[in-house]
């Protein structure tokens, strides 16, 4: 049996959201695949920006980035993607 992913990138994907798994799923299929990648790339970069200022782990800043944007898609009325 070959491998379809690089191994390393199936562990790094089993420790992501939930919700970034899903839409991975989801869009794959769709037209908005490349729109997704773009948003998740601009979030993705966000992480050292995070892990430096509030000192954490870089999974932290990774469930904080994507959940402080779904918050914010959400309707939440105080976030940072509104100021």
């Amino acid at each position: 049996m070959q491998r379809t992913k690089p191994l390393q990138k199936i562990i790094a994907s089993r420790f992501d959201p939930p919700c970034l798994r899903y839409w991975d799923r989801k869009f794959r299929t769709m037209h908005l695949w490349t729109s997704w990648i773009e948003l998740k790339e601009r979030i993705t970069a966000e992480y050292r920006f995070i892990q430096h200022h509030l000192e954490c782990t870089h999974r932290q800043a990774k469930n904080m980035a994507w959940m402080t944007y779904i918050e914010s898609t959400s309707g939440e009325q105080d976030n940072p993607f509104l100021n």
